[in-house]
């Protein structure tokens, strides 16, 4: 060991050397922060280039404090390392500087530096005491912002997703924050579905998962209590005289469909949505979501509707692409129709279960030997729709559920069903679906 100075601090005496790297001892029970080690092969070829810019920190005993990958560095070129030595160092004070050096560097990765960031400062607030701890004065996140010179924000974020490390190990391999972030918020949504969902089949003996009525909608929604609904999710008639054109059996329009019924869309002034969206201020929570199926003219006028009763309305609709479809009456004049057009809306508290998911859903249309409603819409599409803002257990409301399939969407997604539908065809049908649902044991 060779010794090249002694300087003076107000930390004491510090003595920097050259040591051979092979007497210098790592400390198995302070675990090092800076797990990625594979800079080491640059950093040696810096240190043959320029040699060793900065010393690392050892104690007394020449037990490594800081320096870990400059220490590795060394030993694999076979030079001497350059030492600052500090002396009467306690666990804590190792840990400490340990901690600072590695979080002013920045080169930890994303998990190693929230974790570093988190453990200093209960470190900090353990030797000084922390602010609810009584003391006079005492630790805080302001504290710990300035000593490494971030922001309170900053030091917050990091101790929440340093905790999601914890509980997920598996967030330590994100590239970024931003990812850790996002993984664990999506692990934590799919857990609280698993719980959910268990104890829906716990309960779901002692509820009545289905409730439906052949009702008008008015009536109906009267006997739904109050701030109990979780999605209020409807069809309704898109008056624009859909009956009149729509092709029928034999191919003729406005003819009896292969439901075996028929159902007209005279064009009103919208007043059954007007009047739907006045009580859902009643019986939707605050945290619930909105889906209605709209024709493209109405649609600016159904969002103003919903928004004067108290929803947060998307501006662009959702968009129910139509891939096996595309019809017109006038080729010869207009494009073949694909799409439909969705309104989404969400109350105050609400939050999306599946994020990031696309406002273009492409799902194929009900073929017409299958169709329990001449208008009817496919369960795995009203399934994704469900899913995107529902947990199991919820509670799904249907003012006009036609043929039941978003009643059976609703079973099959373990939410808990309401519905009702003014025409006596429509009941009847929605009671044959949940009846073979129940027979097949979906």
């Amino acid at each position: 060991m060779h010794a090249l100075t002694v300087e003076k601090s107000s930390g004491g005496t510090m003595q920097t050397f050259l040591s051979d790297p092979k007497k210098i001892i790592v400390r198995k029970d302070l675990g090092r922060y800076r797990q990625d080690m594979k800079k080491i092969t640059k950093m040696r070829e810096s240190l043959e280039k320029f040699g060793q810019l900065s010393p690392i920190i050892v104690t007394e005993s020449m037990e490594l404090v800081a320096g870990g990958r400059r220490l590795a560095a060394c030993l694999l070129s076979g030079r001497e390392i350059l030492c600052i030595k500090k002396e009467n160092l306690s666990n804590f004070q190792l840990r400490e500087i340990e901690l600072e050096e590695n979080i002013q560097r920045e080169d930890l990765s994303p998990a190693e530096e929230v974790k570093a960031v988190n453990d200093l400062h209960l470190l900090k607030q353990e030797v000084h005491g922390d602010t609810t701890s009584g003391r006079e004065g005492g630790w805080t996140l302001n504290d710990t912002a300035e000593a490494i010179g971030k922001t309170k924000g900053s030091v917050i974020d990091s101790i929440a997703l340093a905790k999601a490390v914890e509980e997920f190990p598996e967030l330590k391999d994100c590239k970024s924050k931003s990812d850790i972030r996002k993984a664990a918020a999506a692990i934590n949504r799919v857990q609280e579905r698993a719980v959910r969902s268990e104890e829906y089949q716990e309960n779901v003996k002692k509820i009545e998962r289905v409730h439906v009525s052949h009702l008008d909608a008015r009536i109906h929604m009267k006997t739904i209590k109050d701030n109990s609904i979780d999605l209020l999710l409807f069809d309704p008639l898109y008056e624009i005289d859909a009956d009149q054109t729509r092709q029928g059996i034999g191919g003729t329009p406005g003819s009896l469909s292969v439901a075996g019924y028929k159902i007209p869309d005279k064009r009103t002034n919208l007043s059954l949505i007007r009047d739907i969206a006045k009580e859902s201020e009643r019986f939707c929570k605050s945290n619930s979501h909105l889906y209605v199926f709209v024709a493209p003219e109405h649609f600016k006028e159904i969002r103003e509707i919903f928004i004067s009763c108290s929803w947060n309305c998307y501006i662009k609709p959702i968009i129910w692409y139509k891939p096996n479809a595309g019809q017109t009456n006038q080729p010869l004049m207009w494009p073949s129709s694909s799409y439909e057009m969705i309104l989404f809306g969400r109350k105050i508290d609400s939050k999306l279960i599946k994020l990031g998911k696309n406002d273009v859903l492409p799902c194929s249309t009900v073929t017409k030997s299958a169709k329990f409603h001449d208008f009817e819409k496919p369960i795995p599409l009203l399934e994704d729709l469900i899913t995107r803002v529902a947990f199991p257990g919820c509670t799904l409301y249907d003012p006009c559920m036609g043929g039941g399939s978003s009643i059976i969407a609703g079973l099959k997604s373990q939410l808990i069903c309401f519905g009702c539908d003014i025409s006596e065809e429509a009941y009847n049908a929605t009671l044959e679906r949940i009846a073979n649902f129940e027979k097949e044991g979906e």
